[in-house]
């Protein structure tokens, strides 16, 4: 599979989350798996999906700030405002 690159703006830093972190926030979608975690594997889980979330905002957020005001739907808010 060919590998692309696309670059338009500044570079956006994320956070860097170790795979099996990863591995244990997508488990909290399985029933199975969240019935086989500790309260505190869950709760780091959670802590994970967290993260995730946040640098999920922050790429739309950027994305969005390259968009016509009027294209950018619910991103084009401060994030403080963002349903």
């Amino acid at each position: 599979r060919p590998e692309a690159k696309i670059i338009f703006g500044e570079p956006i830093r994320i956070s860097e989350i170790p795979e099996e972190k990863l591995r244990a926030a997508v488990g909290l979608y399985s029933l199975d798996q969240r019935r086989n975690m500790s309260k505190e594997e869950i709760a780091s889980a959670r802590q994970t999906l967290t993260i995730l979330q946040e640098e999920a905002d922050k790429m739309m957020l950027s994305i969005a700030s390259k968009l016509p005001p009027e294209k950018r739907g619910k991103w084009g808010q401060p994030p403080t405002q963002q349903p």
